[in-house]
């Protein structure tokens, strides 16, 4: 994916967040399946930052 469409995926990503009814923790999850998905190699940094918040879920994306 160019540099170009995945700015637009994330703008997408955001607008589809912010105008949602989602509970918050359900949209963290959400937008960060799609960015790994979208920018796998981001996957070790987002796992430390969901366990410093204590919220260490199971994300569905699988990095290999």
């Amino acid at each position: 994916m160019n540099k170009e469409s995945l700015e637009l995926v994330k703008s997408k990503l955001v607008d589809v967040l912010e105008n949602s009814n989602i509970d918050s923790v359900d949209k963290m999850e959400l937008a960060l399946n799609i960015w790994l998905f979208l920018e796998p190699e981001l996957y070790d940094d987002n796992i430390k930052v969901l366990s410093k918040y204590g919220k260490k879920r199971v994300l569905k994306y699988d990095k290999e």
